[in-house]
């Protein structure tokens, strides 16, 4: 009963965000394009039991940015992502994501700071289970393929150079079998730092 709640409810946030990306440009100043790089750890928390170990995620991508006021901005983004987690000393749990954050982003004093928040839809690409001894199991029929995020984080522009610092946490179970590698409910998690160019059009 709780998660058809839930399903519900994203299905919703999810079509009022695609209703206000037609909205948004016919009130937009003018228009960015950007590209991407990504670089940080991510990791597997288990609502249950102890989180598994952080592995090294990174990625690339491009963004589209509609500046409506000196002051809000809004993103979207199409990044392909690698997350994933430690399961053992020898083993990890890899994965790709096709990664479509809607964000809206603030610059309150402008002054280049901003602040950013927004919901991140993910497709599932690829995942694997490595050993240290090169073995690879192909995951992806185990895993759920399409997850939401929830996405904050701080950042700075000036010019056309920005660095950022976002943080991912995730709103949906990655596993279609709850006890897959453990207990409970698994969810990603990840921080990046993300630098990127941008280029007014």
């Amino acid at each position: 009963m709780l998660k058809c709640l839930i399903k519900k409810i994203k299905l919703k946030l999810i079509l009022i965000l695609i209703l206000v990306i037609f909205a948004i440009p016919c009130h937009a100043e003018y228009l960015e394009i950007g590209l991407k790089g990504i670089f940080g750890a991510s990791r597997i928390k288990r609502m249950e039991a102890k989180d598994y170990d952080p592995i090294l995620g990174y990625g690339i991508g491009g963004s589209l940015t509609l500046h409506l006021h000196n002051t809000l901005n809004f993103e979207l983004d199409m990044l392909f992502i690698t997350r994933g987690a430690r399961i053992t000393s020898g083993s990890t749990v890899e994965t790709i994501y096709l990664a479509t954050p809607f964000i809206i982003k603030s610059d309150p004093f402008g002054w280049g700071n901003f602040f950013l928040l927004g919901i991140q839809p993910n497709l599932l690409l690829k995942a694997s289970l490595d050993d240290r001894f090169s073995h690879s199991i192909n995951l992806i029929s185990h895993l759920n393929k399409f997850v939401i995020d929830f996405v904050f984080g701080i950042g700075y522009q000036v010019d056309f150079l920005s660095i950022e610092i976002r943080y991912e946490h995730g709103l949906s179970d990655i596993f279609k079998n709850d006890n897959y590698f453990g207990q409970g409910t698994e969810k990603n998690s990840s921080i990046y730092l993300i630098v990127g160019a941008n280029f007014k059009l």
